[in-house]
């Protein structure tokens, strides 16, 4: 990590220093003949920077992968992988974007339970 004041990725400055002080109308006067008479150049200021976020790759373990593709009802998101159903083994189960959003509701709903079950098949 740098000590410099200069942020590497954008090159704006990471802090600026101020001073805030009460001043006379004379000294205000004085202060502003000065600004109008010296040059400034403008300087970037750095906002910071989010953390960068690990994107998931689709594996999803065991030979699984999750993506995206098409069928004949359009967009879907598709699951790939060995599964039982009914009917027999399947290797692949596709939703469409609106089930995969309401799979996705679901998950977030029941996150911890979901965690601990994880952590238990784990142990």
């Amino acid at each position: 990590m740098s000590d410099s004041n200069i942020c590497e990725q954008c090159g704006g400055s990471k802090t600026i220093w101020f001073k805030v002080e009460a001043i006379t109308k004379a000294d205000l006067e004085k202060r502003i003949e000065l600004a109008e008479n010296k040059s400034t150049t403008p300087f970037k200021i750095c906002h910071g920077h989010p953390e960068p976020t690990i994107k998931h790759d689709g594996n999803l373990g065991d030979g699984a992968r999750v993506c995206q593709d098409n069928d004949f009802r359009g967009p879907i998101v598709v699951i790939r992988g060995k599964y039982n159903n009914d009917i027999g083994p399947e290797d692949a189960v596709s939703l469409p974007y609106k089930q995969f959003l309401s799979l996705l509701a679901w998950g977030e709903q029941n996150r911890a339970t979901m965690e601990q079950l994880a952590k238990e098949q784990e142990e």
